[in-house]
């Protein structure tokens, strides 16, 4: 199925996405359509004027899909692709999105021009950070939340968006704040990363005892690839401290029972 996008890449509020689903997404908002030359009674309940109108929905988006295949065919009258090899170029030779990860198969947007391009090239890795995983059992209070003093353990998992593989990746946390210790001085190794793959790694931070309520420590994930490639992803980390428990007085003598 087509998932549908705005002009800003981002997946439309009504879209289906998934990532067994959806397969590719298109443009599918406010997408100039012909219309009847009469008004009908729905076109006046939805205000869609007469001949052309701006409409939205994946039904606007499957049409760019059906249309990118004609053109392939055009280009191609004795076209000996395979059904499965017309999809897979679809696909396959859409523009990495990364606000698509986990939300359509191969994270891409339609691009008819990559289709129809006999020297297309796929795009370079790119990384994604997913969201970071706080265990503060080491050396806390075991409620999975940033308190002051606490040693945390941040389970990341990096995604590759691209859509050539990530060869001998380390990933590295670094921190500008003098409020907390790295203990984890060494890059983490994560190998080799293909295409819509990922890796996890773990990270041991010390926060400082003397932290306020909501400070907010900034990180960055040095992730290094390919040699001499590097991206840097950045996180923050949002103090909260541990809120003293109160105990309600019972409001009656000992060996008196109370009924509520």
């Amino acid at each position: 199925s087509v998932a549908a996008t705005d002009h800003k890449d981002k997946l439309a509020s009504f879209s289906n996405y998934g990532i067994t689903n959806a397969h590719v997404a298109a443009p599918g908002v406010s997408i100039t359509s012909t219309t009847p030359r009469t008004t009908t009674s729905a076109m006046t309940s939805y205000g869609i004027s007469t001949n052309y109108s701006a409409l939205s929905g994946t039904s606007m988006a499957a049409p760019h899909v059906s249309g990118t295949i004609a053109l392939l065919f055009s280009q191609n009258p004795t076209n000996s692709l395979s059904v499965a090899q017309i999809k897979d170029r679809i696909i396959s030779r859409g523009d990495p999105v990364e606000g698509l990860v986990g939300k359509v198969k191969v994270n891409t947007r339609l691009n008819v021009f990559n289709v129809l391009n006999a020297n297309w090239q796929p795009a370079p890795p790119a990384f994604k950070l997913l969201p970071v995983v706080i265990d503060d059992a080491p050396q806390g209070n075991n409620d999975d939340i940033a308190n002051p003093g606490e040693t945390l353990n941040l389970g990341t998992q990096f995604v590759n968006w691209g859509q050539q593989q990530a060869t001998n990746v380390t990933a590295q946390i670094t921190s500008t704040s003098t409020d907390v210790t790295i203990l984890s001085t060494s890059p983490a190794t994560l190998w080799n990363i293909n295409p819509t793959g990922s890796q996890t790694a773990l990270f041991q931070v010390r926060l400082n005892s003397s932290l306020a309520d909501n400070a907010v420590i900034p990180f960055e994930f040095v992730v290094r690839y390919n040699g001499s490639q590097e991206k840097r992803l950045p996180y923050s980390l949002v103090i909260t401290k541990s809120q003293p428990r109160t105990e309600t007085p019972a409001n009656f003598q000992i060996g008196e029972m109370k009924a509520d």
